[in-house]
């Protein structure tokens, strides 16, 4: 019998109610291959209640702390129909309630006009419709965070909701395809809370860019005998440290070397 079915279920619930799971309900993951078949019974249970997946998550993109975790590649998960809202204007408001330990992590996210013909940058603002600044919020079903790479990649990248702002096409952000994928990797952007701390961050900070961090999402597909298409969008990984939301408050963005729009969201 797989082991990992009956996991799924209960991963599955306790991350719908915003709870964590009791220490001995831990299924010890021998890698990524039972990571993943876990994430695509999770996947499967939620396209069966009607959820559809509408794009991906790529997490962990900050290649610097592999090393330690003991890995070589990031985790990705599914985004959904019911968590991700598309704003016209740049501002947005979340509830805290039914979440877990959640985090706010600011990211680049691609919208695709049709399926990229290689992972080359030029091959892949070719096949991009709009690109958007978002913030991704995330939470977890493992206490206090404590979970490896291969239960969060289980847990569909600890995806909660995907807040996406105003859409611009890459013909808006720079003349050439070169220059945006320069500007990609070289803007700079700086998350602040309302009398609080602000944390700094940069394109390069995802895998050299985020259009790079979508590249390599396309190579691991590949491997895997999949493709990106048509309408699908990508969000590719935290542009700063992911920072805890504990408590009522309201989060921007400043952006400066990329023509997005910072983003405001009141967390209540």
């Amino acid at each position: 019998m797989d082991k990992t079915a009956p996991h799924a279920a209960l991963l599955l619930e306790r991350m719908d109610r915003g709870q964590t799971l009791d220490r001995d309900a831990y299924l010890s993951l021998s890698g990524w291959p039972e990571a993943e078949r876990l994430g695509e019974q999770i996947v499967a249970l939620r396209r069966a209640r009607g959820d559809r997946p509408i794009g991906w998550k790529i997490g962990l993109t900050n290649a610097s702390v592999w090393p330690r975790l003991g890995i070589d590649r990031p985790l990705w998960g599914r985004l959904y129909d019911r968590t991700v809202t598309l704003l016209d204007a740049p501002r947005a408001t979340l509830a805290l309630a039914g979440l877990s330990l959640p985090r706010i992590e600011p990211e680049i996210v691609f919208g695709l006009a049709h399926s990229p013909a290689s992972d080359a940058p030029a091959d892949l603002l070719a096949a991009t419709a709009w690109i958007a600044h978002g913030f991704e919020i995330v939470h977890t079903p493992y206490p206090g965070w404590q979970s490896s790479p291969y239960d969060s990649h289980a847990a569909q990248g600890m995806h909660a909701a995907l807040i996406v702002g105003p859409r611009l096409r890459p013909q808006q952000l720079a003349q050439t395809s070169a220059s945006l994928i320069e500007r990609l990797a070289q803007f700079q952007i700086a998350m602040s809370v309302a009398g609080g701390s602000s944390w700094p961050g940069t394109g390069s900070a995802v895998l050299g860019s985020p259009l790079l961090s979508l590249g390599r999402f396309v190579r691991e597909l590949a491997q895997r005998g999949q493709r990106l298409g048509s309408g699908e969008m990508i969000t590719t990984g935290t542009l700063t440290d992911a920072q805890a939301l504990t408590e009522p408050g309201v989060w921007t963005t400043r952006i400066e070397g990329l023509a997005l729009p910072g983003l405001e969201l009141t967390v209540r």
